[in-house]
């Protein structure tokens, strides 16, 4: 003869009822990211932006590779409206494209650059926000945080770190 105890019955129960797998919810978690690249192109249309306006601002696009948390290997794009004789930019775009596809998208605003050091390099910070309309896990992700980083006026080549928080449902 079986024996069915009360535990037994009530985790089958449980099991039953959906108990054991909880409604994704969204949840703040930290997010940190580290990326590099390159310059794709500079100068161009300006007409689309709105924070950073002028005479001598110009549409940048950036590509890169990097890894972030909650994403691992993302590839990169990134475009900004920026004020050459500034240093001032915004009107930024931000997509991380994790390696299954998934999009995280954001936008960054209130950008300043300092003025190349002798190497070439400027360094910069913005503060940067994750909005909906990303892809897979990220279709309703939110979060907030700062980026900073250098650019290689030489060269075209950037690099940086980005640091805040992140909200989205996991499956």
């Amino acid at each position: 003869m079986r024996r069915v105890t009360i535990p037994t019955t009530v985790a089958a129960l449980a099991l039953a009822a959906g108990a054991a797998a909880p409604a994704a919810i969204a949840k703040d978690r930290p997010f940190r990211a580290s990326l590099s690249g390159w310059t794709v192109s500079f100068g161009g249309d300006a007409s689309d932006c709105v924070e950073v306006t002028g005479p001598g601002v110009s549409v940048t696009t950036l590509e890169g590779t990097g890894w972030a948390s909650h994403l691992g290997r993302v590839d990169v794009w990134n475009q900004y409206c920026v004020d050459e004789s500034t240093g001032e930019y915004g009107d930024g775009v931000l997509k991380l494209t994790a390696a299954n596809g998934d999009v995280l998208e954001g936008t960054f605003s209130g950008g300043v650059s300092a003025l190349p050091d002798s190497g070439g390099l400027s360094a910069f910070q913005d503060t940067y926000t994750f909005t909906s309309g990303g892809t897979g896990r990220f279709t309703t992700a939110s979060g907030s945080g700062v980026e900073n980083g250098n650019y290689n006026v030489g060269t075209g080549e950037w690099a940086m770190e980005i640091t805040g928080t992140l909200d989205y449902k996991r499956r």
